[in-house]
């Protein structure tokens, strides 16, 4: 069965090993390769994962292009490799960065709440929601808790609602099941604005009975494997999701049929 991680994170060679050190002290964690392009390949093939989309967070607006730039470039570079482009939330000319991503043929747009400081339903951030919808990309939100930070969080289910209610027609991707530890609240609230969610940093924790529980109430068809690597190990990901006892009809739509769906693979 083809396998695609729907949600991984890698950095520049330069940039690698300080980015996994500092997030590591901030967030308490291990990090499971060292974060760089060549780190993230070796992981997923050793993993099984056929192909791994990799999620870059702007944390100002003087990086979005570099960033948008790199992972055209790691995109292009590597057939194992699909990349999301990123837009920091207050940027004053975001039509023009979203521009650069489709020109770029990146796949869609991540977001970050916590690390960007924004709040999920700010009405100050609808407009370029608007023009990324517009432009037919998917956007994928990091929804929920952080370790590295403390609550009240920028994205927790009651505001993923009011969002994913006022962008009906956008395809949205609540990331850690719609609510990094909020699963059960997200699950109940949230199913039925349409949206999407992936597994990362989420499958592992859950595992089993619980997992299972979770995916029905969003419906298989909607759920997106995903891992969070390097964050964690992409193999017991997959053995985590397995422990769920799901039907082989559910194991195809989330480990690639819904993937290949939103990122319009043949």
């Amino acid at each position: 069965m083809r396998i695609i991680d729907f949600h991984t994170h890698c950095y520049t060679d330069v940039l690698a090993e300080r980015a996994m050190r500092k997030l590591a002290e901030s967030g308490g964690i291990a990090y499971y390769h060292d974060g760089t392009v060549r780190g993230l390949i070796r992981s997923a093939s050793d993993a099984g994962v056929d192909l791994s989309v990799v999620m870059p967070i702007a944390t100002k607006e003087s990086q979005n292009t570099t960033i948008n730039t790199w992972a055209a470039e790691v995109q292009e570079e590597n057939d194992s490799l699909l990349c999301f482009g990123t837009v920091y939330p207050f940027t004053s000319d975001y039509k023009a960065v979203v521009a650069q991503i489709v020109e770029l043929g990146l796949k869609g747009v991540k977001f970050h709440p916590e690390y960007q400081s924004f709040h999920i339903d700010d009405r100050a951030v609808y407009p370029l929601y608007e023009e990324i919808a517009k432009a037919g990309l998917p956007m994928l939100f990091h929804t929920g808790g952080d370790v590295a930070y403390k609550p009240p969080f920028h994205a927790e289910p009651k505001a993923v609602y009011q969002m994913a209610t006022d962008f009906a027609g956008a395809t949205i991707v609540a990331a850690h099941v719609g609510g990094y530890e909020f699963w059960d609240e997200a699950a109940e609230l949230l199913p039925q604005t349409g949206i999407l969610v992936d597994l990362a940093a989420s499958a592992e924790q859950l595992q089993g009975e619980h997992l299972r529980r979770i995916i029905e109430k969003w419906g298989s068809e909607r759920v997106l494997f995903a891992t969070d690597s390097p964050w964690f190990p992409q193999k017991l990901c997959i053995d985590a999701l397995y422990s769920a006892g799901l039907r082989e009809e559910d194991y195809e739509n989330i480990f690639h049929r819904n993937a290949e769906r939103l990122l319009k693979l043949g």
